[in-house]
């Protein structure tokens, strides 16, 4: 639930509830959860598996903004920390609480340089040949075909090191 989305829709005023409900292709209901704003907080019931109710209270607090009004937030209810949006599951806790991670998070050093080679690709017209984008300035260009060289040659190293660690400094 993000509270951003909650505020401009104009669902956090006092006593506003609503429910949601998910939808299968049938038109069968898969989840729904009902939301009640209360002063101070954001109340949250649903159910998950058929066999787990949640209850759940939010509090919600305020901060100012630099040109004026103010910024609302969700208070996670496990850390008491500010956040924006609460992840709902057995429990409603913030991101960090929930330990869910970004896949950036979860992946490992070859898995990283593949990632950033391919936003450079993306960035000079797709893998393979690349030549400079129209409008590209030619030191820039230079910079990131010398970066995607260094990421290729980094994974070289990783995969020669994964195989010393395998198979010892044999010789094939």
């Amino acid at each position: 639930m993000d509270v951003r989305r909650l505020q401009r829709d104009g669902l956090l005023k006092d006593n506003t509830a609503y429910s949601w409900y998910w939808k299968d292709a049938s038109g069968t209901v898969m989840a729904a959860i009902d939301v009640r704003a209360l002063r101070g907080g954001v109340q949250f019931d649903y159910r998950l598996n058929d066999e787990h109710e949640v209850s759940e209270c939010v509090q919600t607090t305020t901060t100012a903004c630099n040109y004026g009004g103010e910024r609302i937030w969700f208070v996670c209810p496990c850390c008491d920390r500010r956040c924006a949006i609460v992840y709902l599951s057995r429990q409603v806790a913030c991101r960090t609480c929930q330990k869910f991670r970004y896949p950036s998070q979860s992946e490992d050093e070859t898995d990283a340089t593949w990632r950033e080679q391919r936003i450079l690709e993306e960035k000079l017209g797709g893998s393979g040949y690349w030549k400079k984008p129209k409008g590209m300035h030619q030191v820039t260009f230079n910079r990131m075909h010398s970066r995607i060289i260094a990421l290729e040659s980094k994974r070289v190293q990783l995969l020669g090191a994964s195989y010393r660690h395998l198979f010892g400094d044999n010789k094939f």
